[in-house]
């Protein structure tokens, strides 16, 4: 995981560059990253927001009502908590969404329909 961290920040840093250089340019639409119970993907959870929030893009974590969303609830408050004192990235760019399955599919078409595409991570 080190060393794909490090990759990884590599990556976003040449595509900050790159961006900069006008070759490339980056959606910063917020991005809706689901959450999961297994840990493997749960690090992924991580990754994919991290990276993201380093290109300035927008994350809401989203929770489903009842699925072990209290561990993925505390993981976003701490990382709020952490931006907060770090202020490297202004902490409100990360939010947490807990809601039923019925009202997540509501989100996600109508960000869907206004943003023409999914921004589902």
């Amino acid at each position: 995981a080190t060393m794909a961290n490090a990759i990884e920040r590599r990556l976003n840093d040449m595509l900050l560059s790159q961006e900069i250089e006008g070759k490339v340019r980056i959606n910063r639409k917020p991005i809706f990253v689901g959450c999961v119970s297994n840990f493997t993907l749960f690090l992924d959870l991580f990754r994919k927001t991290i990276r993201s929030l380093e290109l300035g893009i927008p994350c809401v974590i989203l929770g489903r009502n009842g699925h072990t969303s209290q561990h993925h609830y505390r993981w976003t408050e701490l990382l709020v908590s952490l931006l907060k004192q770090h202020k490297t990235v202004p902490s409100g760019m990360v939010t947490f969404l807990s809601a039923s399955l019925e009202d997540i599919k509501h989100i996600l078409k109508k960000s869907e329909e206004r943003n023409n595409g999914g921004n589902l991570y």
